[in-house]
């Protein structure tokens, strides 16, 4: 699954290095990794000169995301971000940081509850938790990346070969069975009557998860 790092920095010099930096380790690591300014991304690094506060409301938007901050002194809000950068920054702990991301061996991600019809989804445990009696069952690492999708979609169809292509970009013998058997077992976590779905749906313009 490709890999994406968004940018958000107001002064273009240290825009330029950070993308810079994220690119050197993705070549450094051969993956086809998207840097890009703003938007969604697998890691949000927002660095000065946003304030704290501006930075705190961004984290709170990009729920799915870690979230990477340099910038002003500490606050109330301080725990909203997954990891903080002290001052000065430093590019080689950077990169290291986001060496540790990409291969999946950094851990402390602040915890994220995401409300679906039903059911709390818990990120990064892989858990979804019944609101009614709070029995959690756990998620595999495909079905958490299927209902991030969705989620992240809020409420719009995504086709079947837009989650193969989401979740399975770099496998492309993938066939929509697979997809198929992941959405069955999906089902059977989450729906009272998985014959008939309330919570993971399907719509003329493709599967849609209930908000």
């Amino acid at each position: 699954m490709k890999k994406s790092i968004a940018i958000y920095c107001q002064d273009s010099v240290i825009a330029a290095a950070l993308h810079d930096a994220a690119c050197a380790v993705g070549d450094a690591l051969s993956l086809d990794l998207d840097v890009h300014d703003g938007g969604e991304g697998d890691i949000i690094l927002c660095a000065a000169p946003y304030d704290h506060d501006t930075a705190a409301a961004l984290a709170a938007a990009h729920k799915l995301s870690f979230f990477l901050y340099w910038g002003a002194a500490d606050g109330a809000k301080e725990s909203l971000f997954d990891y903080k950068f002290r001052a000065p920054l430093r590019v080689g702990q950077l990169m290291d940081r986001l060496s540790s991301l990409l291969q999946g061996k950094s851990n402390g991600q602040v915890r994220r509850v995401l409300d679906i019809k039903g059911w709390e989804i818990i990120f990064p445990e892989n858990l979804i938790k019944a609101k009614e009696n709070g029995r959690e069952t756990d998620l595999t690492d495909r079905e958490g990346q299927i209902l991030r999708a969705l989620y992240l979609a809020a409420g719009e169809g995504i086709t079947r070969q837009g989650l193969l292509d989401t979740i399975w970009a770099y496998h492309q013998d993938v066939e929509t069975h697979t997809l198929e058997t992941h959405i069955y077992r999906l089902r059977q976590k989450l729906e009272k009557d998985p014959s008939v779905p309330e919570v993971l749906i399907t719509t003329d313009a493709g599967y849609v998860l209930q908000r």
